[in-house]
């Protein structure tokens, strides 16, 4: 049922969960049992229905359905019509006479001649429909709006669903909150451990991002998607028309200005404000306008007696509601209704009124701004001052449309103040995750200025935004060329130190070089601390100790420096540390300047240290918390744009993925990821994502499939002279050689690895790089050998806390010990070993783990050679439960616990549940003798 799956999730947007609860359900429909879904009108109830309607046509199920309206509620059995539509005339003739008359009158299928029928026999009859399709294939009922359901046909469907027993007959049920009694009466002819129930609460950010694009094709700015989804509250019926009435207006959204309401919108929404007073329709507009309304802000614009009334009247029409002081919306839309009902100029004569009585500078000079008819340099300055406030608090996007209304106030005449505010505007909107608004005004800003610093500090800021890495390194280029200072020519080369993918790493480190001797002569010691910090990951990754620079540049940082990302060297020592194995520490430093962009609102930056945070949480065996932060990057990623990272969002998804035992998410992650890479020429992030693909086929058991994968890292490598000992994908590769063959080149590249891993001090490297040395003898057939280098690698492991690297080494031991007949020994490594993958959880390693552990072959297994999972699952199949009641027992889905049965079964040496419960009995029998 693969494709099928695919082709639900192709078109549901941000319901991963329900369709998976979904398909669950019904692909474990052994006797009757229901599904409720209900949610809000919008939210997607509907879609979801459909999809789960699909998948149960795709399973052979024959589907009953009905989507009653509002209409039909008086008709009686309405929707049993449609239910049975197609049903009575298969099976109708096998019904007792009684019945299919009752059934035939019921449904205006004969003429009702006679007494009326029956409700009993119209009940009967519907069961024995029901009953009859049920010895056929597997039956869905299948009913959508259900509030509209008429009660005719709500009791008939009660009374026969009620005296179904062992028939595989599942009901879907979906309704609106507001009006499930009839949807209640329906779903709860079942016993209570056969009802399941999902409520669909809103979509998140990153599940409106991919609606908007999938529906319409629509990419919003990030800030600009955070209004949208929460004016919609994450309704995506909602988010649609929001960003409909974007598109035909203006998707940038001028600076401090509400969302356009669309017409079918203000329909559902309008209604309460333009019935409102005007009094309090006034009071509803300034509560819109006010960025933190207040009773006391209201008081003070109106007076307190018609502030007190126009409250009153907003919170009875369900417009307002109020918590103490604070007031709020009672739905997000509703505010920006009642800013498009207000024109532009009573809106402009309210803010100036409110500039008056707000004390925050920030949003007295918001008022200010939106109040102003022309270009003032007074509002300009309050709006600067008001947008570094905004900065300081953490909140670049609200900065930027400050700054935005500052250049819109700044006198033209005033050129350094325009192009000040112009450049901060630009670095505002790139710290929110607007890059392209950014960009566009830095754009424009080069072809207004001539040759010479400012045009080059422009060329900077564009060079580091460019997602093309010949156009960046183009433009850093350029920078150099016009720059005049030292300092800008420092950073110019800088950039031109990104360059290593396709110039080389020695190019890149002479580049760094000369930034350090211009970063000297600028005599800017913060400078000079940006360019020692990136100077020393270059170092890193041309697998160079970097002591030297990080030292000075650490001694040279100051708390006041603000540094970001790889401008500051506790990055840097933080990767250094990771490198090392010394992993607590790292995460450490990588937790603090986590926490300081966020802090900071700055969201590239967040993105570029979440990453981070990813890989040592991998390394140190907490996948949980990498699959975690791998999901989050890669949603804000997608908010901000994927191609602004290269693909790197997708290596890092797809590397959990692989680590967690999900091939067919791996690969469709990294090979969406490559693509990116290619685009952008991000030759680096094209490797990683292809290695990812090799890790995989590892993974797998399929070591040398690996190779074809790994093959442009080896080439790449050669090419750019980068290190090996610090390049995740090199471990990868090395192992590929050795399950190839290629010793000749994989034992040269070890010894490269190897000789690195001791310059940087690295005992998580050498620990890597002895296990593969123990590949290379088993493979070249030196068992003794082989021996030698994992015992080494295994007392490496003693010195760090590197659980999947120390459990490889012990597989790696008790594959060489089966080898040369040591089985026991060999089986205590590998049941070692399978402990930890399963910990994790490593389901592909432990399956290679376990193929292992049968190769031994020492004697028929016994119950208690059974894993705790495994025993708990085993005991409660051989009790008589479904494989979907253990799942729900033992909080696990219905596919780990048939994964469990199976290995079980192997181990046990059994094929069916019957023998299951007296093999369990004779284990347990034995281990009490």
């Amino acid at each position: 049922m693969q494709d099928t799956d695919e082709a639900a999730d192709a078109t549901v947007v941000g319901r991963e969960t329900e369709l998976a609860a979904l398909r669950s359900f019904l692909g474990e429909v052994e006797k009757p049992a229901s599904f409720f879904l209900e949610g809000e009108a919008g939210i997607g109830k509907t879609t979801v229905w459909q999809a789960a309607v699909a998948d149960a046509w795709q399973r052979s199920f024959q589907v009953l359905s009905s989507r009653p309206a509002g209409s039909e509620l008086q008709l009686s059995f309405a929707s049993l019509g449609d239910l049975l539509a197609g049903a009575l005339a298969a099976v109708g003739d096998e019904l007792p006479a009684p019945q299919r008359r009752a059934l035939s009158v019921a449904l205006l299928l004969d003429d009702p001649r006679g007494p009326p029928p029956d409700p009993r026999a119209i009940g009967l009859g519907v069961l024995g429909v029901l009953r009859r399709l049920s010895l056929r294939n597997p039956v869905l009922v299948a009913i959508d709006d259900a509030q509209w359901l008429d009660q005719p046909t709500a009791g008939a469907l009660h009374f026969a669903l009620r005296r179904l027993t062992h028939e595989p007959i599942a009901l879907l049920v979906a309704a609106r909150p507001d009006a499930v009694t009839r949807a209640e009466d329906v779903t709860r002819a079942f016993a209570r451990d056969r009802r399941f129930e999902c409520r669909l609460g809103p979509l998140s950010v990153a599940a409106i991002q991919r609606l908007l694009r999938s529906r319409l094709g629509i990419g919003l700015a990030r800030p600009v998607l955070l209004r949208v989804h929460e004016a919609s509250c994450g309704n995506p019926f909602y988010a649609l028309e929001l960003a409909q009435a974007l598109g035909s207006t203006d998707a940038r959204l001028q600076p401090g200005r509400q969302l356009p309401v669309p017409g079918s919108l203000l329909e559902i929404v309008g209604g309460r404000i333009s019935a409102l007073p005007k009094v309090a329709q006034e009071l509803v507009l300034a509560a819109a306008l006010l960025a933190d309304p207040r009773v006391s802000a209201l008081r003070d614009l109106q007076g307190d007696r018609r502030a007190a009334a126009g409250l009153q009247a907003a919170i009875d029409a369900g417009v307002l509601e109020v918590d103490g002081d604070r007031i709020s919306f009672t739905h997000p839309l509703l505010a920006s209704t009642a800013c498009a009902d207000a024109g532009s100029d009573r809106r402009k004569r309210l803010h100036r009124r409110l500039a008056q009585l707000v004390q925050n500078p920030e949003a007295q000079a918001r008022h200010l701004g939106l109040a102003a008819d022309g270009r003032e340099a007074e509002v300009a300055l309050a709006l600067e001052r008001g947008a570094q406030q905004a900065l300081e608090r953490g909140a670049p996007a609200a900065a930027a449309e400050l700054l935005e209304l500052a250049v819109a106030a700044t006198p033209l005449e005033e050129t350094m103040d325009l192009r000040r505010r112009e450049l901060q505007a630009a670095d505002a909107h790139v710290a929110a995750g607007a890059i392209e608004q950014g960009t566009t005004i830095l754009r424009s800003l080069l072809d207004e200025l001539d040759s010479g610093d400012a045009r080059a500090d422009v060329l900077v800021r564009l060079a580091r935004l460019s997602p093309d890495l010949e156009d960046a390194l183009a433009l850093a280029q350029q920078a150099h060329r016009e720059a005049c200072s030292e300092a800008l020519r420092a950073q110019a080369r800088l950039l031109l130190g990104r360059g290593w993918p396709m110039n080389g790493m020695q190019q890149t480190l002479r580049h760094g070089r000369a930034a350090l001797r211009h970063a000297e002569a600028s005599g800017d010691r913060r400078l000079l601390v940006c360019v020692l910090a990136r100077l020393s990951l270059y170092q890193l990754w041309a697998s160079q100790n970097p002591s030297g620079s990080l030292d000075r540049a650490i001694a040279l940082e100051e708390r006041a420096d603000d540094l970001r990302g790889y401008e500051s060297p506790r990055m840097q020592l933080a990767l250094w540390r990771m490198y090392q194995g010394r992993l607590e520490e790292a995460r450490a430093l990588f937790g603090t300047l986590y926490a300081e962009a966020a802090e900071r609102g700055d969201e590239l930056d967040a993105l570029g240290v979440r990453a981070r945070l990813v890989d040592v949480a991998l390394r140190g065996g907490r996948w949980n918390a990498a699959d975690t932060h791998a999901s989050e990057l890669y949603e804000l990623a997608e908010q901000i744009g994927h191609e602004h990272t290269g693909g790197l969002s997708n290596y890092w998804k797809a590397l959990c993925d692989a680590h967690l035992g999900r091939p067919e998410d791996a690969r469709a992650a990294a090979e969406t990821g490559a693509n990116f890479a290619r685009a952008t020429k991000a030759h680096n992030t094209l490797v990683m994502n292809l290695g990812v693909l090799g890790f995989l086929e590892i993974s797998l058991g399929n070591e040398a499939g690996a190779l074809p994968h790994l093959r442009p890292f080896l080439d790449w490598i050669a090419d750019t002279q980068l290190g090996l000992a610090t390049h995740p994908i090199a471990p990868y590769a090395l192992e590929a050689l050795a399950a190839s063959g290629q010793a000749e080149e994989g034992r040269k590249l070890l010894g490269r690895f190897e000789q690195e891993a001791r310059t940087l001090g690295t005992t998580w490297g050498l620990a890597i790089g002895a296990r593969c040395r123990a590949q290379f003898a088993a493979a070249e057939g030196d068992p003794t050998a082989a021996l030698g280098a994992v015992e080494e690698a295994l007392a490496l492991h003693g010195h760090g806390e590197w659980p999947f690297e120390h459990a490889r080494a012990l597989l790696v031991y008790g594959r060489t010990l089966r080898r040369v007949k040591r089985k026991s020994d060999a089986k205590r490594s590998l049941e070692t070993a399978l402990g930890v993958f399963e910990q994790l959880p490593a389901p592909l390693w432990a399956d290679l783990c376990r193929a292992e552990i049968d190769r031994i072959g020492l004697r028929r297994a016994s119950s208690g050679d059974l894993t705790e999972g495994e025993r708990r699952v085993a005991e409660l199949a051989a009790s008589g439960m479904t494989n979907r009641e253990v799942a729900a027992r033992l909080y696990m889905s219905p596919k780990t616990v048939e994964a469990n049965l199976v290995r079980a079964y192997r181990k046990l040496g059994i094929h069916s549940r019957a023998e299951l419960g007296a093999r369990l009995g004779a284990g347990g029998a034995a281990a009490q003798t």
